[in-house]
C-alpha cells in the first residue's frame, strides 16, 4: 500500500513555543506515579472519652527549608531562547528559531536598514502621488495631486488635476475644489484655471492665505463637470516651531557606532520627532535613524546614532552623507515641517572603526552568548 506523506512546514515562533512546551512538560512531575496516603474519616462515638479521641490526632510539623532548597525556589526560570542556546546538539529546528530571533535583534529599534533608494522612510514620507478615479463606464478619468504634502504656514501650495478620456489625455473641462479643515470646516471654494498645451488644471494656494489658516490636516475635494468626475487629495499645514541651524558634529561612540548630532531651533515646549537617512560616499543608501523627545524652546543637539554592524552591514566606508532631514512637532496629527534639505558630510571614517556586534550581544552578558 502506498502511503502519502505530508511535510508540515513550522514557523520559527511556533516551534520556539512547542519546545518550551515539551521541555516544561519534561520537567513536570506526574502525580500518579507518587503513592497517595489514604485518608479515611473516623466516627467517634457522642460518649466516648476525650483522651481517646486525643490519642488519635497526630501532630504535623514543618520541615525547615535548607539553603540548597531556597535557591532552587528563587531561581528565576530561563527564557525559551536561552534553553535552545543551551543545547549542545542542535536540530535544524534550533537553528532555524535562533535565526529567526536574531533578525530582530541585530540592530536597535531606532535604526532601519535601508537597501535600495526608493526604500529611504524619509524621502517616502514626503513623496506625493497622484490619485485617480474613473467614470462608472471606465471611459473617463479624473486624477488629483498637490506639490507638497507637508508645508508651513505662511508658504504656498499648489493643487493639481487632469480629465482624462481612453482617446485622449488633458481633456478641456470645468474643475472646481473645495477645501475643508480637519473634514469638516469649509475653507475654501475656488476654480481650477487650465495649464497651456498639456490640458491640466491647476489652483494656487497662497502664502498669506496659509498664514492665516489653523494647523493640521486638510483635505481638498476636486470635482469636474464632465461626468460628475470627483477626486480628493490631503495636505498638512504645520506651524514653523522647529528647524535647522546648519550646524553638525560627528564621531564613533564607546561601542563603535556613527554619532551624528544635528543643531536644532525650538519655538515651543513640546515633544519633536527626528530622523534622518544615512549614505555612503557613492550614493548608496545604509539606513536611518531616529529621535523623539520633549525640548523646550531654545537651541538642541539632536543626537541620531547610526549602529556599528547597520554600516558593516552596506560595506561601505566614509565620509558618509546626510542629504534630508525629517523634522516635526509630535502628536495627533503629527505636524511635520517641510523636508530639510542637508548636504552633511562625516569624516572619512573605516569600516573596522565599527563594531561587529549586534544589538542583543552589545546588551547581555557574555556567558549568556555561548552556544
Amino acid at each position: 500500500m502506498q502511503r502519502n506523506i505530508v511535510l508540515l512546514s513550522i514557523p520559527p515562533l511556533i516551534a520556539l513555543a512547542m519546545l518550551a512546551y515539551f521541555d516544561h512538560a519534561q520537567q513536570t512531575p506526574d502525580l500518579d506515579s507518587k503513592p497517595q496516603k489514604a485518608f479515611t474519616e473516623q466516627h467517634t462515638p457522642i460518649n466516648q472519652p476525650a483522651t481517646s479521641q486525643a490519642a488519635k490526632v497526630q501532630t504535623l510539623t514543618l520541615k525547615p527549608v535548607t539553603g540548597s532548597q531556597q535557591d532552587q525556589i528563587s531561581v528565576t526560570p530561563i527564557s525559551g531562547i536561552e534553553q535552545i542556546r543551551a543545547i549542545k546538539n542542535k536540530t535544524a529546528l534550533h537553528q532555524a528559531v535562533l535565526k529567526d530571533h536574531a533578525s530582530f535583534t541585530r540592530y536597535p529599534s531606532s535604526n532601519v536598514r535601508v537597501d535600495r533608494l526608493e526604500r529611504d522612510p524619509v524621502t517616502m514620507t514626503y513623496e506625493t502621488h497622484q490619485r485617480t478615479t474613473e467614470s462608472e463606464d471606465m471611459r473617463t478619468s479624473i486624477t488629483a495631486w498637490t506639490d507638497k504634502k507637508y508645508i508651513n504656514q505662511g508658504q504656498a501650495l499648489t493643487l493639481f488635476s487632469r480629465i482624462d478620456s481612453v482617446e485622449l489625455q488633458g481633456l478641456s473641462s470645468k474643475i472646481m475644489a473645495q477645501v475643508y479643515f480637519s473634514e469638516q470646516q469649509n475653507i475654501l471654494i475656488e476654480n481650477l484655471q487650465a495649464r497651456q498645451q498639456d490640458g491640466t488644471y491647476y489652483l494656487t494656494i497662497s502664502e498669506e492665505q496659509t498664514s492665516l489658516w489653523p494647523s493640521g490636516i486638510y483635505k481638498a475635494i476636486i470635482v469636474s463637470d464632465i461626468d460628475q468626475l470627483s477626486e480628493s487629495v490631503s495636505f498638512v499645514i504645520s506651524p514653523p516651531v522647529i528647524s535647522l541651524t546648519g550646524e553638525h558634529r560627528d564621531r564613533i561612540t564607546d561601542t563603535g557606532s556613527l554619532l551624528v548630532e544635528l543643531e536644532v531651533n525650538v519655538e515651543e515646549n513640546a515633544r519633536y520627532y527626528v530622523r534622518a537617512a544615512l549614505y555612503s560616499n557613492t550614493n548608496d543608501p545604509i539606513g536611518s535613524s531616529q529621535f523623539s523627545e520633549t525640548l523646550k524652546p531654545g537651541r538642541h543637539w539632536i543626537p541620531l546614532e547610526y549602529f556599528g554592524l547597520m554600516i558593516r552591514d552596506a560595506g561601505e566606508p566614509g565620509p558618509y552623507n546626510i542629504y534630508s532631514v525629517e523634522l516635526a512637532q509630535a502628536g495627533v496629527p503629527m505636524l511635520r515641517m517641510p523636508i530639510s534639505k542637508t548636504n552633511i558630510y562625516t569624516y572619512g571614517y573605516t569600516l573596522d572603526q565599527f563594531s561587529g556586534q549586534t544589538y542583543r550581544e552589545q546588551q547581555e552578558p557574555v556567558d549568556s552568548l555561548k552556544p
